[in-house]
Order: C-alpha cells, then structure tokens, then sequence
C-alpha cells in the first residue's frame, strides 16, 4: 500500500490494514529504524517542462 501512496495518512492506512492508529504508526517507525522504509520521496513529471520550474522540499 505505502509503495502505491507514500502520503497515505497515519488514519487511513490504519484503517486499511485492520490495525488502530497506534501500533500502525509504531510499526511503521520500526520499519523505518531497521530501514526497510528509507524515506518517502516525490515522484515528478516534466508535463510543465516550459515552464519556469522552482523545487523545493521540507522534512521533519
């Protein structure tokens, strides 16, 4: 699920996989700490290619 919607919120994949929000999130910060999630990362299209392009990303 998370490879087809990275941005998939906490709630929902919860709700998706049959588990409550809690021991979700938990399990998904253990895949992350043993590193089979590596990060999350924008996939972008040059549809807009004449256009001005001007990227930026924030992380937390």
């Amino acid at each position: 699920m998370l490879e087809h919607d990275g941005r998939i919120s906490n709630a929902d994949l919860a709700a998706a996989v049959g588990l409550t929000p809690g021991p979700c999130l938990r399990r998904l910060q253990r895949l992350e700490a043993a590193g089979v999630i590596l990060g999350t990362a924008p996939r972008l299209t040059r549809r807009l290619s004449a256009a001005p392009s001007s990227w930026f990303s924030t992380s937390s």
